[in-house]
């Protein structure tokens, strides 16, 4: 049986075939990412692909990470670059904040980046070059729970090391300074603790905390204080305390109506008898089970 041909597999695949007078276009085909874009890919994936921004001059008790780490690596046929974005608390890994996809749009020529976010925040924007070594990023992002934000970007990128500046975008396009970064490249060897860490379990709640200062860095506040609840729960059960404040002031239950009734419960069953003695005679106490707590993580063992 003779081998099938490339044109045999595109049509089993229901792909067309090129016309035979575009074979020669396909060395260098219109869509293809401009020299730019592929030095830019090739500047964030070379070496270990791992980059690590001390957050020294941020870190508080809302933000208690000292550093932030970035991982980048070629997608398929190193047409688009894959990335994430890390905590990292203690020296060691703390888990992914953001996922992040780079890749040329050959209809539109542009490059666009994607991201998302731990809590299910889109972003989508553009990256432009503005210099031989410096390009500049704006971004919309999308809220699970609805609105939106926008984010920019300008880094500027030397051997080794990157810095970019963060910056709200306005709807009238006014760009405002938010936090300054140098991203530096490490060995893996000498980089945060894998993404498999131990930690990563306890992880995701501070991720999900700071995700908004970990990508672009800085925390904002609500515009306003939360409403204080004042609603009430109507009894539909029997014997109930009926109407009770739900806000916090009211947990001394002074507002509840007292409808339930007096009379307690029955006196609950004797508890079961006790087991026979050679139950205990026959277990070895070397082999006997402990009620000691064992923790499932070093996370748990330091609160045990």
């Amino acid at each position: 049986m003779s081998p099938i041909g490339a044109g045999a597999i595109l049509l089993l695949l229901g792909a067309p075939q090129a016309p035979a007078q575009d074979a020669a276009k396909a060395a260098s085909p219109p869509g293809a990412p401009p020299p730019w874009v592929e030095q830019d890919w090739a500047y964030w994936a070379g070496g270990s692909g791992r980059w690590i921004a001390d957050n020294g001059a941020y870190r508080s008790e809302a933000e208690t990470f000292d550093a932030y780490g970035m991982e980048w690596t070629w997608g398929l046929g190193k047409k688009t670059l894959k990335g994430r974005l890390f905590a990292v608390k203690g020296g060691e890994e703390v888990g992914t904040i953001w996922e992040l996809l780079s890749y040329w749009h050959p209809g539109e020529a542009r490059l666009v980046v994607n991201q998302w976010g731990s809590d299910g925040t889109f972003g989508t924007g553009t990256q432009r070059r503005t210099g031989a070594d410096a390009t500049e990023s704006e971004e919309r992002f999308f809220s699970p729970e609805g609105g939106g934000f926008r984010f920019g970007h300008r880094t500027r990128r030397l051997p080794g090391e990157a810095h970019v500046q963060s910056y709200d975008v306005s709807e009238d396009g006014t760009w405002s300074e938010r936090r300054a970064y140098v991203w530096k490249r490490v060995d893996a060897s000498a980089c945060a603790a894998p993404r498999n860490s131990p930690t990563d379990y306890s992880a995701l709640s501070a991720s999900l905390g700071a995700m908004r200062e970990a990508r672009y860095a800085g925390s904002m506040h609500a515009a306003s204080p939360t409403t204080t609840s004042t609603a009430v729960i109507t009894a539909n059960t029997a014997g109930s305390l009926g109407e009770i404040c739900t806000s916090s002031p009211a947990l001394d239950m002074s507002c509840a109506v007292p409808t339930a009734p007096t009379r307690p419960r029955a006196t609950p069953r004797p508890s079961c008898p006790m087991p026979r003695a050679r139950t205990s005679r026959i277990t070895a106490a070397a082999l006997a089970p402990r009620a000691m707590r064992t923790p499932i993580s070093r996370v748990r063992r330091a609160v045990l």
